[in-house]
């Protein structure tokens, strides 16, 4: 086979089905007066084709038509209401669809907190970090706070230490 039937072959079912135009057509056409083996490739999918679409006229005889439609549409399962669940992608788009007061107000309060941080009593300390980032630490009786804020990116880290247990919580928040 030559790298011109190679060609041709793969041209064969767009021939077929009347698809080819102008030069593709030309060429095809022509070749296959000439080239038995394409010749005879193109009577196996006319075959094939043939047999196919008797089997599928059979099928489609003993099928009752009228009633198709109202089984597939009861197949179709509607996501969210067969199981009373919402579909995790709608869920997930509620989260972050929050309304703009909601917003707001957890910008007011992140910056309420880190005032208050910022006046309490005891020491204070404030530096500035070799990557840029400022660092505040305010030291009470019972707890500790440390505040970290990065220059470039605005991100906030508040570290709170209650003293008494030991125990460390850590809140993050980014703000502009």
């Amino acid at each position: 086979m030559t790298i011109r039937c190679e060609k041709v072959r793969e041209l064969l079912g767009g021939f077929h089905d009347n698809e080819l135009q102008g030069r593709e057509f030309r060429t095809v056409s022509e070749h296959l007066k000439v080239c038995a083996g394409c010749a005879g490739e193109l009577k196996r999918l006319e075959t094939m084709s043939r047999l196919l679409k008797a089997h599928y006229e059979e099928l489609a005889g003993k099928e009752d038509l009228s009633q198709v439609w109202s089984r597939v549409s009861a197949a179709i399962e509607t996501p969210g209401v067969s199981d009373g669940r919402e579909p995790l992608l709608e869920r997930i788009m509620k989260i972050f669809a929050l309304p703009k007061p909601a917003w707001a107000i957890a910008g007011a309060v992140a910056v309420v907190v880190v005032l208050m941080l910022a006046s309490l009593p005891g020491d204070h300390m404030s530096t500035l970090a070799a990557n840029d980032c400022i660092i505040d630490k305010v030291d009470s009786e019972n707890c500790s706070f440390m505040l970290y804020e990065a220059g470039a990116t605005k991100m906030k880290i508040i570290w709170v230490i209650d003293q008494g247990s030991g125990e460390t919580e850590q809140q993050t928040g980014v703000t502009s």
